[in-house]
């Protein structure tokens, strides 16, 4: 949260990356899947594939990403959002 909240949550994946030798990570959205919209916000979900190298192994998760929107006087923006998937502990064949 806050005005740096992104800035540190991507230095600690990135930290993270680096302790498990993850390279090479995207995330790929599909088709919307649900889609809500009130006034100036929205709520929108997307089916999502996490495709990323760990220790030189191909690996792909099957997620979400959920976005809410708030929409400006410069238009729609982010305001805040997250994935849902397995955890590291949870991935399949670990």
């Amino acid at each position: 949260q806050g005005p740096k909240g992104f800035e540190s949550w991507a230095a600690d994946l990135m930290k993270d990356a680096k302790a498990h030798g993850d390279t090479n990570a995207g995330v790929t959205l599909g088709n919307v899947a649900r889609q809500e919209v009130t006034g100036s916000r929205a709520y929108v979900v997307f089916p999502a594939v996490y495709s990323f190298t760990e220790k030189g192994v191909a690996l792909r998760e099957a997620g979400h990403m959920t976005f809410v929107l708030a929409r400006g006087k410069a238009g729609w923006k982010i305001a805040a959002w997250t994935w849902t998937g397995p955890t590291r502990a949870t991935r399949a064949g670990k």
